[in-house]
């Protein structure tokens, strides 16, 4: 069974064709600008062409949910979702914080992402004895002593695709809903508005 996972919750966008025993048959990595939802499908091209693979052999859909890039997250749910739904298949979601715990492999891991201003959401991850917390959202004044950032500087840290190699990458898989800790600027401006009537 071949997966197919994609991050565009960065500055960078990421996709990885791999196999369920790990294996990753062809992988990206593409410096984004504006334009993330005409080269996500030439990257899913570009990856099935390289492996010599067709759409109808990948059997698990994945992309990352975030935290991250509020439209680039989007553009991949729904990219996703299209490319799913027309093969029959289920898309999954994985959380950028899971996803950067799997691409590290360390057996105990505090992964953090900045949400905005002096906010940040943790998750500590314990593979020894498969036990993880919440998300926790927190306050911070200095981030410099943080080890494990996803998007330190709204940066892409490396590749979260990787995640697929890890063999505990299928019990991280969840719904594809884009993963929020606060709402977005046009949200909180729509409820002002309907606040003043």
């Amino acid at each position: 069974m071949n997966t197919l996972i994609v991050d565009t919750s960065g500055d960078m966008l990421f996709a990885s064709l791999g196999t369920s025993g790990g294996a990753v048959l062809a992988e990206t990595g593409v410096k984004m600008k504006s334009n993330i939802n005409e080269n996500l499908l030439k990257t899913v091209d570009f990856l099935l062409e390289s492996s010599g693979t067709s759409l109808s052999e990948i059997e698990n859909y994945y992309t990352i949910t975030g935290p991250g890039s509020f439209t680039g997250i989007r553009i991949g749910v729904s990219t996703m979702l299209g490319l799913a739904s027309s093969m029959g298949k289920k898309l999954q979601g994985i959380s950028s914080l899971d996803a950067y715990a799997l691409v590290c492999g360390e057996e105990r891991i505090e992964v953090w992402a900045k949400l905005r201003l002096k906010s940040f959401v943790r998750k500590s991850y314990d593979f020894k004895n498969m036990v993880f917390s919440d998300y926790e959202t927190i306050k911070l004044d200095d981030e410099s002593s943080l080890a494990h950032i996803v998007n330190r500087e709204q940066k892409s840290s490396f590749n979260l695709t990787h995640a697929v190699r890890n063999t505990h990458f299928v019990k991280f898989g969840c719904g594809y809903e884009p993963l929020y800790f606060r709402k977005s600027e046009a949200e909180i401006n729509f409820d002002q508005r309907r606040a003043c009537g």
